[in-house]
């Protein structure tokens, strides 16, 4: 834990120590959380804290639960394994986005721009989406989010078999391209990496969640790109395009809400979401409607405990709600 959290748990401490103690009737309940999502902590001190953070987000989901149920919201909430954790944590922690402006073609191809796109699509069902995957403390949903948008593509354009990628690859070798492995990342760094080396797979550089030495063996390359395309900044019309008829595109969002930390199902919509600075990459691999609101299919990268099994349905054709249109970005294989 680096000075900074330090410094920010012990603030907490303070402040809520001041105020309350832990609910007796919730031991059970903590006990299980803590054994389900096998959390460890330092010490006592650090156990107070993150228990009377974890009932102030059980009250957060249970208030919110209720308006949903009375029609105020499009999405339900729920405990998961960032319950213990606040927003300036999961800043520091989990999410990182590093804007560059690297020149580069912001169109889509003439056969894309030319065609329509069906109303509804999942490229999960066409075998174009490889397992969630959790990024833990490292700050990599940039190398996440990159991987995943070219894992459909080799597919369905070189090998005709969908395999993970190596994240780990990415984290540890494309610094002098722009990155900086746990620290953060660009997606568009990413790809111009990949074409000038490739990438190899999982299985061969599997992840270890933090900063290694390059150990790239290009013998065991497994796929490269020879382009990328960045989409119009804030178009949802032209991500829909490309989304339906290339395959799953790289995005960066606002999520450091807690609405969206929490979220469990439904289609998520928050008026105070930014749509102008964004702090996580993620992956869209769909779209389409629930009960007449229209929604992205995004994969995240916190693993399966996150959302509905990894994934959020975010909000379509909403005011660009999130940023999730800003950012687009595609490999061309």
């Amino acid at each position: 834990m680096g000075f900074y959290r330090q410094c920010l748990i012990g603030l907490f401490a303070l402040l809520l120590t001041a105020h309350c103690e832990p609910d007796p009737s919730l031991d059970n309940h903590w006990r299980l959380w803590v054994q389900t999502h096998k959390k460890i902590y330092k010490n006592e001190g650090e156990e107070l804290v993150r228990r009377l953070i974890w009932e102030d987000t059980l009250k957060f989901i249970m208030l919110h639960n209720l308006e949903y149920s009375m029609g105020l919201h499009t999405y339900e909430v729920g405990m998961n394994h960032l319950g213990d954790m606040v927003a300036e944590e999961m800043t520091d922690k989990q999410m990182n986005f590093i804007p560059q402006v690297i020149a580069n073609i912001t169109d889509v191809p003439v056969e894309i721009s030319k065609s329509s796109p069906p109303e509804s699509i999942d490229w999960r069902n066409k075998n174009c989406v490889t397992s969630v995957k959790d990024q833990g403390s490292c700050i990599a949903s940039w190398a996440f989010s990159s991987i995943g948008a070219l894992e459909c593509q080799n597919m369905k354009r070189r090998t005709g078999k969908l395999e993970s990628l190596s994240v780990q690859n990415l984290l540890d070798c494309s610094q002098t391209y722009g990155n900086n492995g746990c620290k953060g990342g660009w997606v568009v760094s990413s790809f111009r990496y990949i074409i000038d080396n490739g990438i190899e797979l999982e299985s061969n550089y599997p992840y270890q969640g933090k900063d290694g030495k390059c150990s790239y063996t290009p013998v065991k390359k497994a796929s490269v790109c020879t382009s990328y395309r960045q989409l119009p900044y804030g178009d949802e019309a032209t991500l829909k395009q490309v989304v339906g008829l290339m395959g799953p595109v790289s995005v960066a969002i606002d999520a450091s809400r807690k609405t969206f930390r929490m979220y469990k199902n439904g289609v998520y919509y928050d008026p105070n979401c930014s749509s102008s600075t964004p702090d996580h990459s993620v992956l869209v691999v769909g779209y389409g409607a629930e009960d007449g609101v229209e929604y992205w299919l995004v994969k995240n990268s916190w693993g399966t405990s996150f959302g509905d099994e990894g994934y959020i349905k975010m909000a379509r054709n909403h005011h660009n709600n999130c940023g999730i249109a800003n950012f687009g970005c595609f490999p061309v294989v």
